[in-house]
């Protein structure tokens, strides 16, 4: 049910580079940054076009679920169930980056399931209702770690530049 070698099932990377095994994370792994974060990218068909679109989320057991009202969300995922959300981490003082991307199957909850998600402390991010609660079953979790380069981030400006010109 769950592999997780990588971007591509070949274990290479976008750029066809070999992926190091300490770069992948482990199952537990993903789910240790899925609980940890509240919000990702949820990506879904709607009118033959992929849609990518921010959600908070809450993590059940290992499901994920979100709430969202009637529109394009929704729409998308009663007319085509497969959807990929993704999450990311970004550890600045250890200038390291982790990713996770979960395929899955998403399924509208019935109201009856509304006690249930109450615990999970799950709520809407914006001031609106949104009384439709959508789980979504993964099928494939994979997740990568990056070390971070940002050399920007650790160049000394000689003195005087970028300093407020006076006459200026």
């Amino acid at each position: 049910m769950f592999q997780n070698n990588g971007p591509d099932s070949d274990g290479r990377g976008d750029e066809g580079g070999i992926v190091s095994q300490d770069s992948v994370l482990s199952e537990d792994e993903c789910w240790e940054l899925l609980k940890a974060q509240e919000f990702g990218r949820l990506a879904y068909i709607l009118s033959d076009r992929i849609q990518m679109v921010p959600v908070n989320y809450a993590v059940n057991g290992q499901t994920l679920v979100f709430r969202t009202a009637r529109g394009s969300k929704l729409a998308g995922v009663m007319s085509n169930a497969a959807v990929v959300f993704e999450v990311d981490a970004i550890d600045d003082g250890a200038e390291v980056g982790r990713s996770v991307v979960l395929h899955g199957v998403a399924d509208v909850l019935p109201a009856e399931a509304e006690p249930m998600i109450e615990q999970l402390g799950l709520r809407p991010w914006l001031d609106t209702v949104k009384p439709t609660l959508v789980l979504i079953t993964p099928d494939e979790l994979t997740g990568r770690r990056y070390d971070l380069s940002r050399p920007w981030r650790h160049m000394i400006r000689p003195e005087g530049e970028g300093e407020p010109r006076a006459d200026a």
